[in-house]
């Protein structure tokens, strides 16, 4: 290859692709998305270059999305025509309850902020943790624990992009790169198992409804009378001489079945025995 035309950057380098080109494939690579918002110079490359960076993509099994409205793309896994896994350079992790609460919030706002004409939305932090705030059921007692976890939530969609920092430290602007890259599907059915607001008394809290299973305390004497007569009976049967003379203590005054026994059941017991 002639110098003129040589896009070698480095000894032995048997690269073909230039160096705004690899920069660009470099920055999909590492990041979960590029936007011509977060970066302009890739993604003009991107524009320009779709086909080539999209087929070294998918020498790795990753496919290349891209949403040129919003002017975001993103890597995904590739998926076989033939049902079978691909190997993997991508590590596939599940965003928390808080962040999905998020990440709702962040979604929603975007969309009225459009839908009303604004070009930038822009969201405060503690609007943010007033919203995930709204979801804690009645019965959760560790304030403290759920504000850290939505205040680490809120730095883990940071550090995804998703939320631009600004001039101030408590307020950011929301990314457009949110819509696309949360699935509709997967954010409703996350807010509807685990992040809907309480709505009533936590199943702790709720008073216990009376059942027809309760008995008061006269049906629990008379119910362990009879099981001292069955029991009494089942004796008598293996041992006929003893069967009168325990029936004869049951039957006397004072005893378990009349009113104001002093017979303990130790006594009892010991009468069967006899």
């Amino acid at each position: 290859m002639d110098d003129e035309t040589s896009v070698s950057l480095f000894e032995g380098d048997e690269g073909g692709l230039e160096f705004a080109q690899r920069h660009a494939l470099v920055t999909l690579l590492k990041q979960r998305f590029i936007s011509a918002r977060t970066h302009p110079r890739d993604w003009q490359v991107l524009v320009e270059h779709e086909r080539v960076l999209r087929s070294r993509l998918n020498d790795l099994f990753l496919d290349l999305a891209i949403d040129p409205t919003r002017e975001v793309a993103w890597k995904r896994q590739a998926v076989s025509e033939t049902a079978s896994r691909f190997p993997t350079l991508l590590h596939d992790t599940a965003w928390t309850r808080e962040e999905t609460l998020v990440l709702v919030h962040l979604r929603d706002r975007l969309r009225a902020g459009l839908a009303g004409g604004d070009a930038r939305v822009f969201v405060d932090r503690d609007d943010v943790l007033e919203y995930v705030a709204g979801y804690r059921p009645p019965h959760a007692t560790d304030e403290a624990g759920d504000e850290k976890r939505a205040r680490n939530a809120v730095t883990s969609i940071v550090k995804a992009g998703l939320l631009i920092p600004t001039g101030s430290e408590d307020r950011f602007e929301v990314s457009e790169a949110v819509e696309p890259l949360l699935p509709l599907e997967a954010a409703a059915g996350a807010c509807w198992r685990r992040c809907r607001r309480p709505t009533g008394p936590s199943p702790r809290s709720r008073p216990r409804t009376p059942t027809c299973s309760r008995r008061t305390a006269s049906e629990h004497r008379r119910g362990r009378a009879g099981r001292r007569v069955r029991a009494v009976r089942e004796a008598g049967r293996r041992h006929p001489r003893r069967r009168h003379r325990a029936v004869a203590r049951l039957a006397a005054p004072g005893s378990s079945t009349g009113a104001g026994s002093a017979v303990s059941p130790r006594s009892r017991w010991a009468a069967t025995r006899r």
